[in-house]
């Protein structure tokens, strides 16, 4: 009988210990002063080179918003989106490193020079309202054409904004 017992106690610790290390909620999320929102999808829009360096911006968004082409204004839906201007050395895709904001426009491998979010995109709307993101950094790990993201900011308002994103990016050429 000590056995059952200790067999059913073990079974119950290992099934409550969420022994499960892919843990779905730890991942493709953005997390603005606690409170988190999920992410699906992102793209990677090329602009082209300046100085040697290339301009490729990172926007990741929620499951309720859809980009489904190259175009200008082609985000459609409602929901949440962070955005990255980022600075690197190769012009199809992103370097892994890790990634800074900097105050001003300074254009070298690993800068960003604009970030902000939003959390109440819809795409019906002339005009949304962005919140800079003012400090912090993103890493950036590349493994063929998957992506792992992660980043740790402060806001405009002093919010602290961390998440991260991992999988394919769709990518833009719009340098032309």
């Amino acid at each position: 009988m000590k056995k059952i017992i200790l067999l059913v106690a073990v079974i119950t610790i290992y099934s409550c210990s969420g022994g499960d290390d892919n843990n779905s909620n730890s991942i493709n999320k953005l997390i603005v002063d606690g409170v988190e929102y999920p992410l699906e999808s992102g793209t990677l829009l090329n602009y082209g080179s300046e100085g040697g360096i290339y301009n490729i911006d990172l926007d990741i968004q929620s499951p309720g918003i859809v980009v489904s082409d190259c175009t200008e204004n082609s985000a459609i839906g409602q929901g949440q989106n962070i955005y990255f201007e980022m600075w690197t050395s190769e012009p199809d895709f992103l370097d892994s490193m890790t990634y800074s904001i900097v105050d001003e426009e300074f254009l070298e491998v690993g800068n960003i020079t604009t970030s902000d979010y939003i959390l109440n995109y819809d795409s019906d709307l002339q005009e949304n309202n962005w919140t800079i993101i003012s400090s912090g950094s993103v890493d950036v790990q590349k493994s063929g054409n998957n992506y792992t993201i992660s980043w740790n900011l402060t806001g405009a308002f002093g919010e602290v904004i961390t998440g991260n994103y991992s999988g394919t990016l769709m990518y833009c050429d719009v340098s032309n």
